[in-house]
């Protein structure tokens, strides 16, 4: 949900997030400025909770270590 909220955000970090990741069919979990993108997004309490997308809300330290750390399926590589 947090990423359809950033999709439909016109915050200047989920505009900023978007057009850094837009042409990406899929997104390395290992580069080297995801996590300062992620913290970028945290600083700004962005996404905002959106009534569209139940859960959706800031980012927080919780969410981004389970970003980083959750190991990536089969089903989900290019």
């Amino acid at each position: 949900m947090d990423a359809l909220a950033i999709a439909s955000s016109s915050h200047a970090a989920c505009l900023a997030l978007r057009g850094i990741l837009e042409d990406r069919t899929y997104v390395d979990l290992d580069r080297a400025d995801l996590p300062v993108l992620l913290g970028m997004l945290q600083t700004a309490g962005q996404p905002a909770a959106n009534a569209m997308f139940p859960g959706a809300g800031p980012i927080t330290n919780e969410k981004i270590i389970t970003l980083l750390t959750s190991p990536v399926l089969d089903s989900e590589r290019p």
